[in-house]
């Protein structure tokens, strides 16, 4: 590796690591966890006796479904996504992050509440102009279903998971001496001769019998095979094209209006205040003491947002007086909560305990939504109940669908009952088809047993939540040997070239033997007709030297009492290049700038932290008790 490729690696480590870890605060926590985790209580996984939720499983494995779709094209099929797949990765993230969080436990490790609260201002996606902007920062976890308080618990978790990672990739150190003796061995030079023996003029000289064809055509016979394929008629339902042929009238219209209106009028905002007094660092005492006096000083008509702003521990908020923003009801854990929407306007709370602290809570202001005119909503309160009705329609088209294919013999009743026409598509192989086709999911069903062996019409395949087919075998072309007539031509080349390749190494390795026993490589050269490629001062960086040639020669001893070593390869093309290193000269570590080696430095501990953290997360895992279900 060159100093210079070093310089392009060696950046963002640390940053990688820390973005792996935190990558899945999102997908696994959304709002319901505030509220109690109201799921499935069905274990994924049991990590040294912590469970891993199938709740949880699911959310992970949506994540980075919608993750793998938008790193694909516009258009991506979510059928190309083996959802097994995600789900495995998935469950192997789950594992290592609970395994990381129970090292944590192990060792003590502990996150301050201001570290959290200091992540946070500093998290670009919260900030507007290079500030932390509470706005943006309420907006975005909004978008992803996240109240405050969860979203600092996760964090906090990511946190506990990157000190003891981050304490491995960080602790790892390269010494001076080592750094110069990578500079020197990065800058040494090689002055060397070879030769290339060409398979390809060889090739001229070989003659391949037909007896060798026919031999080898039995041989190999099912390395000559036609592509198995097969075509398949199909039912397809889209949600759309029911939408199509449905009708609203304005009566449907103004009664979901009415019940939007209805709806609304419940969903009261409130903004609320608080005054957080951690017990991550204090005692409960000096807490409750701590509280008290606030308590004292509010009665004494003492400023909330005053006191919030030299008193409470939310650094987030404190700065803008305990101000929290509009909420709905679920943006909080239950007992903060309860106590905010028992709270009339101005009104402060008793104290609160969470998992934060002790906290003493006032309700600022109320506010009800306005609902625009029900000619401003018309057009999407027409497409609401459209869709609505589409889908109803939809989910019971599917069902019939399903029923009546998994009773039928052939898809013939199936399409009569539900008025479609059955289609048909292309001829297609295991890896590749057109059309309905292109979608994994359908050629590895459409090549099942089931349907092949058995006959039998599919299960109701889902390709989107809003398009489903049911597929049966037309037409499958078995995988048969080609005739002989039309793979000989390929056949032949094929003999040549490996004859040719045998003859150049047979050749090349002579050409050693001669090398060993006193002949000079330019003597070889000259008695077998082939030019000496003689180099000088070769960097590893070298230009005009083929990549193989290049990497074969510095790993070549260096020349020992006046004895040059020989060496050979057999190129990708099948040539045979026959080396012989003349004389090595060592680099210059003398004139390392101080930056270059800080550089290089830093790059030989990554290297070596990052190889420490792989071997330890190998580790744990390999002595845990892990169960997957």
């Amino acid at each position: 590796m060159s100093i210079q490729s070093i310089k392009d690696n060696s950046q963002g480590m640390i940053a990688k690591i820390i973005v792996g870890l935190i990558v899945l605060t999102f997908a696994l926590f959304g709002v319901d966890a505030i509220v109690g985790n109201s799921g499935s209580d069905q274990k994924a996984a049991v990590v040294n006796g912590d469970e891993i939720s199938e709740l949880e499983l699911l959310r992970a494995s949506d994540f980075f479904k919608r993750r793998m779709l938008s790193e694909m094209s516009e258009n991506a099929d979510p059928g190309l996504i083996d959802d097994q797949q995600v789900r495995a990765r998935a469950l192997d993230e789950l594992i290592e992050r609970q395994l990381m969080l129970q090292v944590a436990a192990q060792q003590g490790i502990h996150v301050a509440g201001g570290r959290i609260d200091q992540s946070i201002l500093q998290n670009k996606n919260f900030q507007r102009n290079g500030a932390f902007d509470r706005s943006t920062y309420e907006f975005t976890l909004r978008n992803l279903q996240m109240a405050p308080m969860d979203y600092k618990t996760q964090l906090s978790r990511d946190l506990l998971i990157q000190q003891p990672q981050l304490g491995l990739a960080l602790t790892a150190f390269m010494t001076r001496a080592e750094v110069e003796l990578l500079t020197r061995i990065d800058r040494q030079q090689r002055d060397f001769s070879y030769l290339t023996i060409s398979a390809q003029e060889l090739a001229s000289d070989v003659a391949i019998s037909d007896a060798e064809l026919q031999s080898f055509y039995e041989e190999k016979q099912s390395d000559y095979m036609t592509e198995e394929s097969l075509n398949i008629e199909y039912l397809e339902l889209k949600q759309a094209d029911f939408a199509a042929n449905i009708e609203i009238d304005d009566s449907e219209i103004e009664q979901l209006y009415q019940q939007e209106v209805a709806s609304l009028s419940e969903q009261q905002e409130r903004r609320a205040a608080h005054i957080l007094i951690s017990t991550e660092e204090r005692s409960s005492s000096e807490a409750e003491t701590l509280v008290a006096e606030l308590q004292a000083k509010l009665e004494a008509g003492e400023d909330f947002a005053a006191l919030a702003k030299t008193h409470s521990d939310d650094t987030g908020s404190a700065e803008i007086g305990g101000d929290l923003g509009f909420v709905e009801k679920g943006a909080f854990v239950a007992s903060f909560e309860k106590a905010l929407f028992a709270l009339n306007k101005g009104e402060v709370s008793d104290v609160v305990e969470t998992e934060f602290g002790l906290h003493l809570i006032r309700l600022e202001e109320l506010r009800t939504p306005e609902l625009p005119s029900i000619e401003e909503e018309r057009e999407r309160l027409s497409a609401e109940l459209r869709f609505r009705k589409a889908e109803e329609e939809f989910v019971a088209a599917a069902e019939e669908l399903q029923n009546d294919s998994f009773s039928a013999g052939d898809l013939v009743e199936p399409a009569q009952n539900l008025g479609l026409s059955i289609q048909s598509s292309e001829l297609f192989s295991r890896e590749q088809g057109t059309g309905i086709a292109r979608h994994d999911k359908i050629r590895r069903i459409a090549f099942s047993d089931d349907l092949l062996s058995e006959g039998n019409n599919s299960d109701l395949i889902e390709l989107s939540k809003d398009h489903v087919v049911v597929i049966r075998t037309k037409q499958h072309n078995p995988a048969k040997p080609r005739a002989l007539e039309a793979v000989a031509d390929a056949i032949r080349s094929a003999l040549m070239a490996r004859a040719a390749q045998q003859n150049a190494q047979k050749l090349g390795e002579q050409i050693l033997v001669e090398l060993r026993d006193g002949k000079t490589l330019q003597q070889a050269g000259d008695d077998y007709g082939y030019p000496v490629q003689n180099r000088t001062q070769i960097t590893r960086v070298e230009q005009g030297i083929d990549a193989e040639i290049l990497q074969k020669l510095f790993v070549m001893p260096k020349p020992v009492d006046a004895q040059n070593p020989t060496d050979s390869l057999i190129t990708e093309q099948g040539n045979f290049v026959v080396m012989v290193l003349k004389s090595v000269t060592e680099g210059d570590s003398n004139g390392l700038a101080e930056q270059e080696a800080s550089m290089l430095s830093e790059f030989l501990a990554q290297q070596s932290g990052r190889q420490e953290l792989t071997e330890f997360r190998n580790a744990i895992r390999a002595s845990a008790d892990i169960e997957k279900f």
